[in-house]
């Protein structure tokens, strides 16, 4: 025997905006987290230039 269940009833939890606060409060953790990543990425990408003291213009680093 096949028991029916109403809309109202067969659903296992109560509206609330709760999951979507988790939603939105992930999507902004990991917006953050992707930024942190970009700018540390770019940082250690910038090559170090020292300027030479007798002529002031930039001489090339040295590979190591």
């Amino acid at each position: 025997m096949t028991r029916e269940f109403d809309r109202k009833t067969a659903r296992q939890g109560s509206p609330t905006g709760r999951i979507l606060l988790v939603l939105v409060g992930s999507l902004a953790a990991a917006a953050i987290v992707w930024i942190a990543a970009e700018v540390y990425y770019n940082a250690a990408l910038e090559p170090e230039v020292e300027e030479s003291v007798a002529t002031g213009a930039p001489s090339p680093a040295v590979a190591e």
